[in-house]
């Protein structure tokens, strides 16, 4: 399995987009891959109150592992790269 994670920092300084890139085997793993997300996420929150990510439209298990992490469904859409359709998800740092 390959599962690499950051947070780029956007123009406003509480806010970074997260991103997450993993091979194809990554599904067999659910269990590592949940540890080393609540990971990558509190390692990011110790810099960023507010993370966004996008996710594909019709991928749908990408949608419920967003959700499964804490982040919210914006209801915000956009058309990103090649004319594709994005969700932007949400997720802000406990007070």
């Amino acid at each position: 399995m390959l599962a690499i994670w950051g947070a780029t920092p956007s123009t406003h300084p509480e806010l970074a987009y997260a991103w997450f890139i993993a091979s194809d085997d990554v599904a067999r793993h659910v269990h590592a891959l949940h540890r080393f997300f609540k990971d990558g996420i509190a390692e990011m929150h110790s810099r960023f109150p507010i993370l966004h990510a996008v996710a594909y439209s019709r991928n749908t298990l990408h949608h419920e592992w967003m959700l499964r992490m804490g982040f919210r469904d914006t209801g915000l859409n956009e058309r990103l790269g090649l004319g594709f359709d994005f969700i932007l998800f949400e997720r802000v740092r406990d007070a």
